[in-house]
Formats: structure tokens, C-alpha cells, sequence
């Protein structure tokens, strides 16, 4: 991420330096890229009563059940858990099963 917005930086510089126009379209590229990359792109649909819990092992808290069917963006996937993003803003931990 870091590596991307200094690339993005150096292409600027070297266009306002230079004038030459192709080196905005390279920074403009590597700007898009680079959101493009820290958007969640993956939805998943969540069935009723299913526990969101705050670290992604067994004995964790559950801190959280859905009510009725959720559509969620997943934010990383780990063993046997899915990092998802709830429409409410929670962040949780769900079972790989319990995801549809």
C-alpha cells in the first residue's frame, strides 16, 4: 500500500517536473489501483441467527447474531473464518459454514 501511493507520488512529481502528461496517467493509474485494492469487493449472503464473534477461534465471544438474512462484504478469510463487514458497520468473525 505504502509502496503504491509513494509510486503514485514519484509519477506527480516527475509530471510537474517534466510536463510531460503520460506521468499523470501513470500516477492516476496507480491512485485507482490503490483504492481499488483496499475496496471490499466480495459480498456474501448471511442467514438468520448466525454469531459473529470477535477473534476467529472456538471460544470467542460472540458479541453479535444476525436477526434476518444479511448480505456482508468479506474483508479476509482465516482457517475455518470469514472477516465480514455488516451493513450496521460491525465487524465480526462468521463461520466458513454459516456463509451462503
Amino acid at each position: 500500500m505504502i509502496a503504491l501511493a509513494i509510486v503514485a507520488l514519484l509519477f506527480a512529481i516527475l509530471f510537474f517536473k517534466t510536463k510531460k502528461f503520460y506521468y499523470i496517467i501513470l500516477s492516476a493509474i496507480t491512485i485507482i489501483f490503490l483504492f481499488y485494492t483496499q475496496v471490499p469487493i466480495t459480498k456474501v449472503n448471511v442467514p438468520a441467527n448466525v454469531a459473529l464473534r470477535i477473534l476467529p477461534m472456538q471460544n470467542s465471544t460472540i458479541f453479535f447474531r444476525t436477526d434476518k438474512p444479511l448480505e456482508v462484504d468479506i474483508l479476509l478469510k482465516k482457517e475455518h473464518y470469514t472477516k465480514v463487514l455488516l451493513p450496521n458497520k460491525k465487524i465480526g468473525w462468521i463461520k466458513n459454514e454459516d456463509l451462503r
